[in-house]
């Protein structure tokens, strides 16, 4: 209710959920760390959202003894594309499959809800507030290429590192946002599905990136499908979960590619057969095609 990101612990022992102001107050839908540059890439699930990233001014110690980020200090930032700015949406889809230059803009009122903080900007200055309109940020996945295999981006001055995809569900669109060297383009829309007379997908949401290197986008609502989505080729189905009025959730491979794991948010329970408390699902990759 407040807007703010809590870490829990994952093992369920009772230390009480903390709280990190510093990440923004606005409705939060998925986050990435890239520890190299101390920054957590964030999504947010509004039509007039935007894409935000927090960098941190260092690390601290954590409770296992590790080197994690320091959440509590740094800069809280929204992404502008180069002619989308001001809260400006890329509404020409061939003009958001080429590349754009971004920037990141320091958000005003950090400590305030921002949608609050929008409205107040646009009707003090009859100007859009800071960031590039992306409507309804859901799933975040950042992908990683290791020395050796980084590929040279022409004009630019770093290599090919990380790349974070995200997914929009409110243009069903995935965008591909090169970290380094800060830039982005739409790499998934409805217009790429591989056959003609396949249902166009609505309300896309999680995301992962295979092994292989495939994207595979997960769908909410009616359909609920997984999609294969190779950057800017045809996208194929993968496979549907029937029944409909739920979510596709946490899509995740396992190392080698052999098993993919997601979840149906409130699918009728394997338990009682009837309560919607949700159920997982395991698909094992064929060999041929890991």
């Amino acid at each position: 209710e407040d807007g703010e990101v809590y870490e829990c612990d994952p093992i369920g022992t009772p230390r009480q959920a903390q709280s990190y102001p510093a990440l923004g107050r606005f409705k939060h839908e998925a986050a990435a760390v890239d520890l190299e540059t101390n920054t957590v890439f964030m999504t947010e699930d509004e039509g007039h959202g935007r894409f935000y990233r927090f960098v941190s001014h260092g690390r601290v110690s954590a409770i296992n003894g590790n080197q994690g980020l320091d959440l509590d200090n740094g800069v809280l930032q929204v992404l502008e594309v180069e002619g989308f700015e001001s809260g400006a949406y890329m509404e020409d889809l061939a003009a958001a499959r080429e590349i754009h230059r971004v920037r990141w803009v320091d958000v005003q009122s950090p400590d305030r809800p921002q949608s609050q903080v929008r409205s107040d900007i646009e009707n003090s200055t009859g100007q859009g507030a800071p960031g590039t309109r992306f409507k309804g940020g859901e799933g975040l996945w950042m992908q990683y290429w290791p020395e050796g295999e980084q590929q040279t981006v022409s004009g630019y001055e770093h290599p090919l590192r990380a790349v974070a995809f995200f997914a929009c569900k409110g243009d069903n669109r995935v965008y591909a946002l090169d970290v380094d060297n800060d830039l982005i383009e739409v790499v998934f829309d409805n217009d790429q599905l591989a056959a003609v007379d396949e249902p166009a997908f609505d309300d896309v949401d999680n995301l992962v990136v295979s092994p292989a290197g495939d994207v595979v986008v997960a769908e909410d609502g009616d359909a609920m499908r997984l999609m294969v989505m190779v950057p800017n080729q045809p996208a194929r189905i993968l496979l549907q979960i029937p029944g409909g009025g739920s979510e596709l959730t946490g899509p995740a491979f396992t190392p080698d590619g052999s098993r993919l794991y997601f979840s149906s948010q409130r699918a009728p329970s394997g338990v009682t057969g009837l309560l919607p408390l949700g159920r997982t699902y395991e698909l094992t990759v064929p060999e041929g095609f890991r």
